[in-house]
């Protein structure tokens, strides 16, 4: 999502994965607004962030998912794992920011 690799591929050759992608237009347009090398750790992590806040976002479109949150039988919690920590990071979404879970 972050490079455009896939972008206007034709299905067959990776343009099925881009219409995925492009569900993180919005969400790379703010990482670019805010990193001047996308090719950074910096900005490949802002990139990883910002796909679970669009992920969440995204799911509370459903009305099915709405009215569970709304009534407390389901509850959305977006998280990121660090591979190369071997972490968990859960977003609190008072704060906006993630934390690393104990």
């Amino acid at each position: 999502a972050l490079s455009e690799q896939m972008k206007d591929m034709p299905h067959g050759q990776g343009g099925f994965i881009a219409d995925w992608i492009t569900l993180l237009d919005d969400a790379r347009v703010k990482v670019a607004h805010d990193h001047a090398d996308l090719g950074s750790g910096p900005a490949q992590l802002a990139m990883e962030h910002e796909g679970v806040r669009t992920s969440l976002a995204n799911l509370r479109t459903f009305p099915c998912i709405q009215e569970k949150e709304a009534n407390g039988s389901i509850r959305l919690i977006g998280a990121w794992f660090a591979i190369s920590e071997g972490k968990l990071h859960v977003l609190d979404e008072q704060s906006d920011q993630f934390g690393v879970v104990d």
